[in-house]
């Protein structure tokens, strides 16, 4: 049987994480929402809040949102990393920061699957940049997966390989974002 993608995650709840969650939602997968809790609200409320938001504004158009509320579960980067080990996916959508894009891939492969994709969707920083310091074994699984703003009604993902980036992992994304979420 070939390998499909299941189960994503993705982390960062703001307007682009809690849109590209959604919609994967949307699609059919089973969805983690990671985000950091701030002050006395975890990141579970805030990655609950987050999706409310994008479903309260009615753009998610032939959308059951019960079925996207089913598929999506919060979670806090703090208490849930483990929930990161059963994602076949996993995205990354926090500040256009060097510095915090690493620290939290650093997060992801530290938590995640040896078999977990990874992608960041950043839309101005180096993919090379980001790997930098990677092992070659991180970077083999690490991709820019880049969806364009607003993700629910903008059908194209810039799909950005690392020089190591598994031809067989593009290809999975790839059939991801063509079939499930409909763009390309």
């Amino acid at each position: 049987m070939e390998k499909t993608i299941v189960k994503m995650a993705v982390v960062g709840a703001g307007t682009m994480g809690a849109a590209i969650a959604a919609c994967g939602a949307r699609a059919g997968l089973d969805v983690v929402l990671m985000v950091r809790g701030k002050g006395e609200e975890s990141g579970r409320v805030r990655a609950a809040k987050a999706v409310e938001t994008i479903l309260k504004k009615g753009e998610m158009k032939g959308t059951d949102s019960r079925r996207i509320k089913a598929s999506l579960v919060g979670a806090d980067m703090e208490k849930d990393a483990a929930m990161l080990r059963d994602c076949d996916l996993v995205i990354e959508a926090v500040a256009e920061t060097l510095s915090i894009k690493r620290s939290t891939m650093e997060f992801i492969f530290s938590n995640c699957a040896e078999h977990t994709i990874v992608g960041t969707n950043t839309s101005n920083i180096s993919i090379a940049d980001i790997a930098e310091n990677f092992p070659a074994q991180w970077q083999e699984r690490f991709m820019g997966i880049h969806f364009f703003n607003p993700v629910r009604f903008m059908d194209l993902v810039e799909l950005i390989p690392h020089t190591l980036t598994k031809e067989s992992n593009v290809k999975l994304v790839k059939a991801l974002i063509n079939y499930r979420y409909g763009k390309s």
